[in-house]
């Protein structure tokens, strides 16, 4: 099962992308996945891979360094704590990692967490593992209770 979506968003004076759209969209496409495949009786391991392609724009960043939804603003934002995202050398950065049952459910913090240190390594940002779970941890409970729709995840 793949998901492929434009992340690149004109704003009012500039395109940028969204980190914390990426990181919603991602727990959206997983869950969605996961129940149609429970649904189906499967129950084993899957891969999940990110690529986000910048086309050199910039990431979406609050003053206070939070990064920002553009797709839907009831995404809460997501804020690592002292991180500014400078320009990668890239603009392009990937990220991938097995997913067991447990990932796709209770550990899907855990699992969601891996995936966006990786994908901030692969723009050349290392941070704290710690910080960034406690980051995600907001998007993982508002799509839990916003449901699986990956039009508004």
């Amino acid at each position: 099962m793949g998901f492929i979506t434009q992340n690149v968003i004109r704003t009012p004076n500039d395109e940028c992308w969204s980190l914390a759209d990426t990181v919603a969209r991602t727990v959206a496409t997983i869950r969605t996945a996961h129940e149609w495949w429970t649904k189906n009786g499967y129950y084993g391991e899957s891969v999940v891979r990110i690529e986000v392609q910048t086309l050199g724009r910039d990431v979406a960043q609050g003053e206070d360094g939070s990064f920002l939804p553009l797709i839907d603003e009831d995404v809460p934002q997501l804020h690592i704590k002292n991180f500014r995202f400078t320009k990668p050398p890239s603009r392009t950065a990937m990220a991938r990692r097995h997913f067991t049952f447990w990932d796709r459910t209770t550990g899907l913090d855990v699992a969601t967490t891996d995936l966006t240190v990786e994908l901030l390594r692969s723009f050349g940002h290392s941070q704290p593992t710690a910080a960034i779970r406690e980051a995600i941890t907001p998007i993982i409970e508002w799509q839990s209770r916003h449901g699986q729709n990956t039009d508004n995840p």
